[in-house]
């Protein structure tokens, strides 16, 4: 009777492959993560610019909302510095649905490494003209 105590070679073989194939596994779980967490930054970098951009464009008076007002639209040195190859676009236009509105749309663009494709989020709001005081009194 052959009662032998311990590992063989061939078990300390198998052991040590399963251990480096789950962590090979979990360095890359790990790396994914990362690029998940890094990516979900720059987006939520790029809906606050957007959304100051909108509340700057809100801010003004409705008679100065006009498409050429906001060629002018930038994001800000943080947002520049954060999202590699940024553009940010503002389009003010009449809207189709409601003729007393203005449809106003901000986008951010960015590409978030080389090889993959451009990222973008879009804001759209409607902004309506303010009801005069004489119009707004009657019943």
């Amino acid at each position: 009777m052959n009662s032998r105590r311990g590992f063989s070679l061939l078990e300390a073989l198998v052991s040590c492959l399963l251990l480096a194939a789950l962590t090979t596994l979990c360095l890359e779980l790990v790396g994914a993560s990362a690029n998940q967490r890094k990516a979900a930054a720059l987006r939520q970098i790029a809906l606050e610019e957007a959304a100051n951009a909108m509340e700057r464009v809100f801010a003004r008076r409705w008679e100065e909302l006009a498409p050429e007002a906001t060629d002018k639209a930038a994001l800000s040195r943080e947002g520049k510095e954060a999202l590699p190859g940024n553009a940010m676009m503002v389009r003010v236009q009449p809207s189709d649905a409601e003729p007393s509105a203005k449809q106003i749309t901000v986008e951010v663009r960015w590409e978030p490494s080389r090889g993959k494709p451009s990222q973008q989020v879009r804001l759209v709001a409607l902004r309506y003209r303010a009801a005069r005081r004489e119009e707004a009194s009657r019943p």
